[in-house]
């Protein structure tokens, strides 16, 4: 991924970058961090699935329901406020790219797709890139599910961030 100037300025000074593009009916947003860690790393957290409800914001629940190769069948529960909601994902992982992109299977909302990209930013750094298309399956105004986003991507970051350095 090449990066700007400026946002290597931003990234650098520990900034989440998060943006939006409107993808048919769906919002499609990302987040771009540094983490500082290798991506091997890195890696290892943002697949720790089973342990999500540990570390990730707003996470109750979090259950690998099926492991194959290369594909997670993954469950949650996630705390909001005007309601909870779960779903069940397919996520596809490329560990040697480390990739990974997911499709929603089915849940209480309408539309969860998206992915996990980290590259080597410098010998003990990570680049990471997630992004996601979101459909909670109920009217929300785009402002207010912009400003959402925005809000939590950001402590999504953040939550690995923090795990990552956490002592093993």
């Amino acid at each position: 991924m090449e990066l700007d100037p400026a946002l290597r300025r931003r990234l650098e000074a520990g900034e989440v970058v998060v943006s939006h593009v409107s993808v048919d009916a769906h919002q499609r947003a990302q987040a771009i961090a540094l983490i500082e860690a290798p991506v091997a790393h890195a890696w290892r957290v943002i697949t720790d699935y089973d342990h999500y409800k540990d570390f990730m914001p707003y996470t109750r629940e979090s259950e690998v329901l099926e492991r194959k190769r290369n594909v997670v069948r993954f469950r949650t529960v996630l705390e909001f406020p005007l309601r909870d909601i779960w779903y069940t994902i397919r996520l596809r992982l490329d560990a040697k790219a480390h990739h990974a992109d997911w499709t929603l299977v089915h849940g209480s909302i309408k539309a969860n797709e998206g992915s996990w990209d980290l590259k080597r930013y410098a010998a003990a750094r990570t680049l990471a890139r997630y992004t996601i298309a979101f459909d909670p399956g109920f009217y929300v105004p785009k402002g207010l599910l912009r400003k959402a986003t925005e809000g939590s991507l950001p402590r999504l970051l953040d939550a690995v961030r923090k795990r990552v350095a956490a002592p093993p």
